[in-house]
């Protein structure tokens, strides 16, 4: 196998940090009695944790699409890509690189993919509900539940992912996969099932 072109491997960086925030949700969770799942702290505590998934899983979602485009592009053509939402980016940009590329749209991966970028989206851009005078109320955008069950679902989100690129992206997307699965192997969450 070809080595890939030289660059940067921040997402690993980004990886690794999700992993350990993976670990740190997981042990938590699991060490809790279910009373204390349940006392408002623990509520707090655990959804605190949650959020702090979603947003490293969007980062690293977002690192390792970035990184395979600008690859297979080059700068000039990535920029053209740079303002797309990230789902957009998986959904339609390696369409340009290869045409046969069929993102599953409606599949699980889809759904995970748009439920952690409203949870990353909710969380850098939040608002507040207010209470106006007169008694009403400007409401914030509302968000899905961001539970246990979610976090297992959006835990291996980024390599869900990057397995629809292997197929098409050569080296690029083999270096990216390989760096990433390395990180957050599948012992992560069997540990935790």
């Amino acid at each position: 196998m070809k080595t890939p072109p030289a660059h940067s491997s921040d997402y690993n960086t980004i990886a690794l940090s999700f992993r350990l925030a993976l670990v740190d949700y997981f042990e938590r969770y699991t060490s809790m009695s279910a009373a204390e799942k349940s006392d408002i702290g623990g509520v707090i505590e655990l959804h605190a944790r949650r959020l702090t998934v979603a947003v490293l899983s969007a980062a690293l979602c977002e690192a390792c699409i970035n990184a395979f485009l600008v690859l297979m592009l080059g700068e000039e053509s990535f920029s053209l890509l740079d303002k797309a939402s990230t789902p957009d980016k998986w959904i339609s940009a390696p369409k340009l690189i290869f045409p046969s590329y069929a993102f599953p749209i409606g599949s699980t991966v889809h759904e995970d993919l748009v439920f952690v970028f409203k949870w990353r989206n909710w969380i850098m851009h939040h608002k507040t509900d207010v209470l106006l005078p007169g008694d009403k109320m400007w409401k914030a955008t509302s968000v899905p539940r961001l539970d246990h069950s979610s976090i297992k679902k959006i835990a291996s989100l980024p390599v869900r992912l990057l397995e629809l690129l292997r197929p098409f992206g050569g080296i690029a997307a083999a270096s990216i996969y390989s760096s990433v699965s390395d990180e957050i192997d599948a012992s992560i969450f069997d540990k935790f099932a």
